[in-house]
């Protein structure tokens, strides 16, 4: 007959193998921005970013103060454009082409589910060709809209960039499915220097910031809805004024240093996926603009093995 020590140290393995198993996640992610959905392209009309990471659990008795940690590869693109795109005159722009196009790296650390941290590098570079932003986006709309092509003259020359980030996560339980939620972001480089405050309240029952990146460290099922928005001083972005040490802008735009977002948020989470859509609507990044405010969603598919 089994000894009661020996089912014991059976139970506690099968535990510990089932623990490991439920929290050390991966993910495959698609990402993308639109505006197309509210029936115009302008500004910031496209982001396309696809997204890999892996959740590292340390152990329950680990003198470490970080609970989780995890790793995330990013490879993505942006792309600016103004209203008037099919116009060949500069003059008569009001807002500048830009692509962006770069591969990244971020690594995450929690304490548990109301307190993280994070740091990352961006590498890429910019141009209408480097960055294939105009032949991606006229492709689209030729073969796809059955639209004009775009004109994408005078857009930002190419360029090489590096950006460092980080950034701080927190929430403050509120009811038992309400909780006030927190990321407060740093970015400095060649590309983007800013400091983007994001806040709002959650209300749901998944734990955690899931509307802050890709979580890991609660996979569980359910839903959660976000109601907030963003506040952003931007010290320098190329994407509108060029280089910050030479002048390169091929057009010279009154750019905004301070930018204001509304966004609403709805997340659905199963044990194999995640589907997240946000809604943002956001204040001018140049004061020659048309149209004072413009409207995009974020649609994000999440596949969890």
């Amino acid at each position: 007959m089994r000894s009661k020590s020996s089912w014991h140290k059976s139970t506690l393995f099968f535990y510990l193998l089932f623990y490991c198993s439920i929290n050390a996640q991966s993910y495959f992610a698609l990402d993308v921005d639109n505006d197309l959905y509210f029936g115009t392209d302008r500004y910031y009309s496209s982001g396309i970013f696809l997204k890999y990471g892996k959740l590292k659990t340390q152990s329950r008795d680990s003198l470490s103060y970080w609970r989780y940690a995890s790793s995330h590869w990013e490879l993505g693109q942006e792309i600016n454009t103004p209203a008037s795109r099919l116009i060949s005159n500069p003059d008569m722009l009001d807002y500048p082409y830009n692509g962006w196009l770069y591969i990244g790296f971020k690594q995450e650390y929690l304490h548990d589910f109301n307190f993280g941290m994070g740091w990352g590098v961006e590498l890429g570079t910019t141009g209408s060709d480097a960055s294939f932003s105009r032949i991606l986006q006229n492709t689209y709309h030729k073969y796809v809209l059955d639209v004009n092509e775009l004109t994408w003259v005078a857009a930002m020359p190419q360029a090489f960039h590096l950006n460092l980030k980080g950034n701080l996560m927190y929430s403050v339980p509120l009811t038992r499915k309400i909780s006030w939620v927190q990321n407060t972001l740093l970015r400095l480089g060649t590309f983007r220097s800013s400091a983007r405050l994001q806040t709002g309240l959650q209300y749901g029952n998944i734990l955690g910031f899931p509307f802050f990146g890709e979580r890991l460290e609660s996979i569980n099922e359910g839903t959660a809805l976000f109601l907030g928005g963003a506040l952003e001083y931007r010290m320098h972005n190329y994407a509108f004024s060029g280089s910050a040490f030479r002048e390169n802008s091929p057009l010279d735009f009154t750019f905004q240093n301070y930018q204001t977002a509304f966004q609403l948020g709805l997340v659905y989470h199963s044990l194999d996926w995640r589907i997240l859509t946000v809604l943002h609507v956001t204040s001018l990044d140049v004061m020659e603009q048309e149209y004072p405010r413009h409207t995009y969603l974020t649609i994000k598919i999440t596949r969890l093995f």
